[in-house]
């Protein structure tokens, strides 16, 4: 007679542990939503735009990356920012390669010009926490090997900047974000520079109920049975909630204050389960006096970006997924030490939406298209200090050319309305010159810049920028 293993532990479509310690991650939910589970293959030639790869790491442990490498057609030489990435899951379900993830940051890749290295990490309740933390300062550690001619992986020593590297992650994989740079600040990672940190609506908990997990909409991607469960499964044998990778604001943590940081750039959405418990870490980091701006999307929940139907189905969650991935296409080399990203808030109120990063220069790459017989064009970005912007035309032979220059701002009021009033009297002068623009020559413009200041909701300054791009003759 065969002995049916008994299942001793069950998340709810998907996974279950059974009596022997082994685990059946086969989804079990409904099939409608199954495809954004199932593994994409990697893809040597360029698929809209992307080609894709996974490595082994290290051979003895068998760790593995994907590699996402967006195809150039400018025969450019430039090196490419690489975003490091760590995927969610609760510790413990999800790989680097599902569709939810390939969708998404293959379309991060084409619209940053950026190389993604996602990790695949290992999962609880085998491989109980901290082994993801350390599986993913390992994998940067591997980075930090290539920078230093320590092994080699063409398509990142051949293409990959290694003073522009971030880490992103996912729910979770935010958690591992914070880790990882908490570890990267304790050791030399020359000449690997890492420039910004990006925890997208990590797993910050506490081990009571917040008022937001009290009150918000539970969803099928977040749960209170699906936080107790996973994290349950996950975190050391005898440890609760409060553990310093689940509550890094918490008493059993490190204090923010005294940890070495990167920038970060912290994103949160408003209707999250547990919206409460992120914001604690925000004001952490805020009270340990660390470089940290904070991005909001509004009316969605956790990881809404990741789920396909919703994005294709609902106006609300398409939009800020528009928003999240068009600003994440690069609002500059971010904060006062160059950040890299403002990610996903206001690129899409550029012109066209588009934008790169020039490292050498600093500056913020705008491209634009000169409607036809339009004499000017009105545009907002929300900015940060020390950041500088410029232009790029969209092509050699036609498009128009925007120029911001604001370069080494820090925003006091005094220079916003010094700028102000320059600005107003330069574009009425430049309004009043009588000019033609040669039939061969395409049309150029000139930017002119009003800035001020204001504060959000939740006390922060926002540093907004409108420009009024004016069309004019021969500015080459």
């Amino acid at each position: 007679m065969v002995h049916e293993k008994q299942v001793i532990e069950e998340v709810s479509g998907w996974l279950r542990v059974f009596e022997d310690g082994s685990v059946d991650r086969t989804w079990t939910g409904p099939l409608e939503v199954k495809f954004m589970a199932e593994p994409v293959p990697p893809h040597d030639d360029f698929i809209d735009g992307v080609a894709v790869k996974d490595v082994v790491a290290d051979e003895k442990s068998g760790s593995r990356l994907r590699i996402y490498l967006p195809e150039r057609n400018d025969n450019s030489v430039n090196k490419l920012p690489v975003i490091f990435h760590f995927h969610g899951g609760g510790f413990c379900i999800s790989q680097a390669d599902w569709f939810m993830y390939y969708t998404v940051y293959t379309r991060l890749v084409r619209v940053a010009n950026a190389i993604i290295v996602s990790v695949f990490i290992p999962l609880a309740p085998e491989h109980r926490l901290p082994a993801a933390c350390d599986a993913g300062f390992d994998a940067l550690l591997w980075l930090r090997d290539l920078s230093r001619k320590q092994g080699h992986e063409p398509w990142l020593n051949d293409h990959a900047d290694f003073n522009r590297v971030f880490l992103i992650g996912d729910s979770s994989g935010g958690n591992i974000v914070h880790q990882v740079a908490v570890k990267s600040g304790e050791v030399n990672l020359s000449p690997m520079r890492l420039a910004g940190a990006l925890p997208i609506h990590p797993g910050f908990v506490r081990s009571y109920r917040s008022k937001s997990e009290l009150e918000q909409e539970q969803t099928p991607f977040l749960n209170l049975d699906m936080v107790d469960e996973f994290l349950g499964l996950a975190l050391p044998v005898g440890s609760n909630k409060d553990h310093p990778i689940t509550c890094p604001m918490g008493d059993a943590a490190p204090a923010v204050k005294e940890l070495n940081l990167p920038p970060y750039l912290y994103c949160v959405a408003e209707k999250d389960l547990i919206k409460d418990t992120e914001m604690e870490f925000y004001e952490a980091m805020k009270k340990g006096e660390k470089d940290v701006e904070l991005f909001i999307n509004n009316g969605v929940g956790h990881s809404f970006y990741l789920n396909k139907i919703a994005v294709k189905m609902d106006p609300v969650t398409g939009s800020e997924t528009e928003k999240l991935l068009e600003s994440g296409s690069i609002k500059g080399e971010y904060l006062s030490n160059c950040f890299f990203f403002s990610f996903w808030s206001t690129l899409s109120i550029c012109l066209e939406k588009e934008a790169q990063v020039s490292n050498r220069t600093r500056q913020l790459m705008l491209i634009s298209k000169q409607k036809e017989g339009e004499e000017k064009q009105n545009f907002q970005l929300l900015l940060c200090s020390q950041v500088s912007f410029s232009s790029k035309p969209l092509s050699l032979s036609s498009g128009s050319k925007l120029l911001v220059s604001l370069s080494g701002f820090w925003f006091p009021f005094l220079c916003s309305l010094v700028l102000s009033l320059t600005s107003w009297c330069l574009t009425s002068f430049l309004k009043s010159i009588p000019h033609e623009i040669p039939p061969d020559s395409p049309p150029s413009i000139i930017v002119m810049v009003y800035p001020f200041i204001k504060l959000n909701e939740y006390g922060q300054h926002e540093y907004v920028l409108t420009a009024h791009a004016v069309k004019f003759a021969l500015i080459h």
